[in-house]
């Protein structure tokens, strides 16, 4: 091709063109022939080909121009050279991208320690014994009221440590110390030392990006208000349940849990002949919207509680729901109400155990509005609670709402005197936020009877199910007489939450309560039961009704 060219050039563009033309048709040549050049790989001349001297033309400038085109062909061939290596090391490095995509990640184990201490003096005046009468231990003595101080500092201290050694599967211990100071026994048991293993789980999520999550194990839920299932962070040891839960998770969607557990209730020594009355099979069914709207939000429920292992019967199922509207920015409305059935195993006026059928129900709802656009962000509030009650407890009927694990200071106060359960509560409330991690709360609450009279069962003196030591068990409750007032009380709560960092909060609670006419002739109940003997209801103990006083301080330090 390049002979071509040259050829006509010299018999036809030598003779005929200008010298301008000339150079104009070299250039051309240079560019429309490099792909040929390159395609053949013709060596290049080393000199300029040479001319016909006799010619008229400028023969300087021609071969001038020759030289030109030689030395533009050699920097297209470099270039072309340069540009095929390029290409080579970019198919390369493709290449490479391609294995390590196709090879198996390798990833180092992660561990994440955590910490979490809490110290806590508590002080509390009347409040377990609302100043019970103290009967004369000899005759002739006077009676007088029994002036119930408590003080003491509990302590909370919890080590765990999260292994994942794959994507999506982990592995979670925590150890836990909780005791009071001085004391050598814990919250939980008794003579079992202090030490308790408060979780220990595994747990594989979003399986196969499924959004299927299994846990197993001991571990801690928390569901919807708190009323019925939570990891009783305000209490002294927590509440853990041991199984297995199964969970589904789809973001801005739905999120369904269903899991099945042992809870042990009482404080005896595990898994022994004489405790076996002291575990539940706890079971239930979750079903929550995750904000697929902003103004809505809504919650179903089923729990089941069995107490089959003990000698007496509590066969409790709970259904429910929740909702909760945010129409405007600032108001939120909560409504939530559940329904309670099964069986219950209770003591009659002449301490026999008996089953009666169980038929209670609760309902809870609150307003709220937070200022958001003035200063400190004032929030106002009410919330209200009805728990069932049961003003005959002894006719094989029971009405009186039963709680299962849920929460009390997040609806009856922190002075805890009552749980849900023959109670009513109308709570206003009130909140400041002066500056950034500083949280000031005013709550009143307003309680009262749901039933004319009754044996309120949650009352704070039975601490439970009582003291068991394999001997001995004595089931307490508070007394009403029938034709009381309705009225039981009204307590004021001041609490104030700092956050000076992150991992730091600071906290405290002041109680007062002032006991209602309901509580004048009530009196603490209790029955007791004796190996070899017929049970029998302890001597009535008449309240006082004085006033109670409680006041805690906490400092949680957390990672």
């Amino acid at each position: 091709m390049r002979r071509v060219f040259m050829l006509i050039g010299k018999s036809i563009f030598f003779r005929r063109m200008s010298p301008g033309g000339l150079v104009l048709f070299a250039l051309v040549l240079a560019t429309g022939s490099s792909a040929a050049i390159a395609e053949t790989a013709v060596p290049l001349p080393d000199a300029p080909v040479p001319v016909d001297e006799t010619s008229t033309l400028d023969l300087d400038a021609i071969r001038l121009n020759q030289q030109q085109i030689l030395d533009n062909q050699r920097i297209i061939l470099k270039n072309q050279q340069e540009l095929e290596e390029k290409y080579r090391e970019v198919e390369r490095l493709k290449a490479e991208i391609d294995n390590l995509k196709a090879a198996p990640v390798q990833r180092p184990l992660v561990f994440k320690p955590t910490f979490f201490l809490r110290i806590r003096p508590d002080f509390m005046h009347n409040v377990k014994s609302l100043g019970a009468v103290v009967r004369p231990d000899r005759p002739g003595a006077p009676v007088t009221f029994e002036d119930d101080d408590y003080f003491y500092v509990g302590s909370r201290l919890m080590v765990g440590l999260q292994v994942e050694p794959l994507p999506g599967f982990r592995a979670v211990v925590t150890i836990q110390d909780s005791r009071k100071w001085g004391e050598e026994t814990n919250f939980r048991s008794i003579g079992n030392g202090t030490l308790d293993i408060f979780e220990a789980y595994f747990e594989f999520a979003n399986i196969s990006g499924s959004g299927v999550n299994f846990r197993a194990g001991r571990f801690t839920m928390d569901y919807g208000s708190t009323m019925h299932v939570n990891s009783g962070g305000s209490g002294a040891t927590g509440q853990t349940y041991d199984g297995a839960r199964l969970s589904w998770r789809k973001p801005g969607l739905l999120k369904i849990d269903a899991f099945t557990t042992l809870v042990k209730t009482g404080l005896g020594p595990i898994f022994s002949a004489d405790t076996k009355e002291d575990y539940e099979s706890f079971s239930g069914l979750y079903i929550a919207t995750d904000s697929p709207v902003k103004w809505m939000d809504a919650e179903l429920y089923g729990f089941y509680l069995d107490d089959a292992f003990a000698n007496f019967t509590q066969r409790l199922g709970t259904v429910g729901a929740r909702v909760i509207f945010r129409p405007v920015q600032g108001l939120t409305i909560t409504g939530e109400a559940a329904v309670q059935f099964g069986q219950v195993s209770s003591w009659d006026a002449d301490a026999t155990l008996r089953t009666s059928d169980h038929l209670a129900s609760i309902y809870l709802a609150d307003l709220m509005y937070e200022f958001h656009f003035a200063p400190a962000k004032p929030l106002i509030g009410v919330k209200f609670l009805y728990a069932s009650g049961d003003s005959d407890p002894w006719d094989q009927q029971s009405r009186a709402f039963k709680p299962t694990f849920g929460s009390t200071h997040n609806f009856l106060g922190y002075m805890d005197v009552f749980r849900a359960g023959g109670i009513w509560d109308i709570a206003p409330t009130f909140r400041l936020k002066p500056v950034d991690g500083l949280d000031i709360w005013i709550d009143y609450h307003i309680f009262s009877q749901t039933a004319d009279g009754g044996l309120y069962q949650h009352f704070n003196t039975q601490s439970g199910n009582g003291t068991r030591n394999g001997t001995w068990t004595m089931d307490r409750g508070l007394l009403i007489p029938a034709g009381n007032s309705q009225f039981i009380g009204h307590e004021l709560d001041v609490s104030i939450f700092w956050h000076p960092l992150d991992w730091i909060e600071v906290a405290f609670a002041y109680c007062y309560f002032i006991p209602g006419a309901a509580l004048d002739g009530a009196s603490i109940r209790g029955v007791v039961e004796r190996p070899g003997l017929d049970p029998i209801w302890v001597e009535e103990t008449p309240l006082g009704g004085l006033v109670a006083h409680r006041a805690l301080v906490w400092t949680t330090f957390s990672y």
